[in-house]
């Protein structure tokens, strides 16, 4: 088997089974060497610069797909590097996060007003990872105002 392979048909490949990757689509491992098992290529003994040269072709025809419209590439979410989407997915995953930052706005903002409403009590209260901490001496004095039915 080669290890070779002409950039019209390593686009072909990524045109064929990038639509259908189950997650967002990086230059990694998994899906440049499905990309080279599609094209009957053996990279098990290649060269390192050989198996880098593959990939950028992968990258390439990744970028083609995105100018040509047929996927939308972004940031990694979590870490350097690029990952591209159907328009589809891009759309759902674009929605997700706008949920997810109005979810977390939301929680700041409760947690802000549950803050100031604990002040009034004279209670004061930090914050760790978006959780209320309260210290053992807060904590017995909103407990001594709730026995005493003075929290409303």
């Amino acid at each position: 088997m080669s290890t070779e392979a002409a950039y019209p048909d390593v686009l072909a490949a990524v045109r064929e089974l990038a639509p259908g990757w189950p997650r967002p689509v990086e230059v990694e491992y998994g899906f440049t060497s499905k990309v080279a098992a599609a094209l009957g290529l053996d990279y098990e003994g290649a060269r390192t610069s050989e198996w880098e040269r593959f990939g950028r072709q992968v990258y390439r025809a990744l970028n083609r797909m995105a100018i040509d419209g047929e996927l939308v590439k972004s940031d990694h979410p979590a870490r350097r590097g690029a990952v591209w989407r159907t328009p589809e997915q891009h759309a759902d995953w674009e929605r997700e996060r706008a949920e997810n930052r109005a979810a977390s706005q939301a929680k700041r903002e409760r947690t802000q007003a549950q803050l100031i409403r604990l002040a009034a009590f004279g209670i004061t209260a930090d914050t760790e990872f978006g959780h209320i901490v309260l210290g053992p001496d807060q904590l017995d004095r909103l407990m001594n105002l709730a026995t005493r039915g003075l929290l409303r």
